[in-house]
């Protein structure tokens, strides 16, 4: 998307350095993927345990169950043994419950082998079906983006034991004892905050691309293109792969304020400075 806004925008073709430093970034991005899963797993690979996620999300779907319903008769799965515990779980269930189908399995790293052939085997039988629920999914992420996702009481229980094996038992009391820790978070205030700054955001960015795109500089229109076609990528890519969460989006969602802010101070520049030339040829 850089490269293709950058031949419609830039003044001159591309230039060696500036491919050099996009090229780098990616090459940083992705090796420190690889890095960390190669430190903790000693396994080469992008998404540690990524087929056990996605096997999670296709059998709350229903793809999955119905491909091991079709399959556990020949094929000798583990988890064919825990199908009828599987129905009715979601995909959080059967990911992190203590008593999920998942554990009785072995850890994610010992399920991971299965979970990759059940995986592939799935979208073999069932592509239309993983297509059409992926694209339902990238449409509901894109309307969430609320602040606060994961700091509930029940993730400060869920993240409190590792912190302790890790750090200390004292740690993981701080972590309990926490306003996350009792629920006293003022979530509600900081979304209520939060919605009405990414509105105010994207009204300015309307407002600036609408009536003032012929004085705006060809970079920050640029910027405006490459922020919406990031934000709905993002949304296409962790809706699809993982499902809605409102964490996935409000990440990046915070670059509508700051696009919609460059381009009222830009406008107020122009502004400005149109208002300087006025009195200079009154004069």
């Amino acid at each position: 998307m850089a490269l293709v806004l950058q031949r419609q925008f830039a003044s001159a073709q591309p230039q060696l350095p500036r491919l050099a430093l996009l090229g780098l970034s990616i090459f940083i991005a992705v090796g420190s993927l690889l890095a960390m899963n190669w430190y903790h797993s000693r396994v080469l690979s992008l998404a540690k345990n990524g087929s056990v996620f996605l096997l999670a999300k296709w059998a709350d779907e229903g793809p999955a169950l119905s491909y091991l319903e079709h399959s556990c008769p020949t094929v000798k799965y583990e988890l064919c043994a825990y199908l009828g515990d599987m129905k009715g779980l979601t995909h959080d269930g059967l990911k992190w419950d203590e008593d999920s189908p998942f554990r009785k399995v072995g850890s994610f790293d010992d399920l991971e082998p299965e979970a990759r052939r059940i995986v592939w085997g799935t979208l073999k039988a069932y592509p239309l079906e993983i297509l059409h629920q992926s694209m339902k999914d990238a449409g509901r992420q894109l309307l969430r983006f609320q602040a606060g996702d994961g700091l509930t009481p029940k993730y400060a229980r869920l993240v409190a034991p590792h912190l302790g094996e890790v750090f200390s038992p004292t740690v993981e009391r701080s972590v309990l004892q926490s306003k996350q820790g009792k629920g006293e978070l003022p979530i509600a205030e900081f979304r209520f905050l939060h919605m009405v700054g990414i509105i105010f955001g994207l009204l300015l960015c309307l407002w600036s691309f609408i009536l003032w795109r012929e004085v705006l500089p060809r970079r920050l229109i640029a910027l405006q293109v490459f922020v919406v076609v990031g934000i709905v990528w993002n949304a296409i890519v962790t809706g699809a792969l993982s499902g809605p969460y409102d964490r996935y989006l409000a990440r990046v969602i915070w670059l509508i304020c700051f696009v919609g802010l460059v381009s009222i101070f830009c406008i107020m520049h122009v502004h400005k400075h149109k208002q300087v030339l006025r009195r200079h040829r009154a004069r």
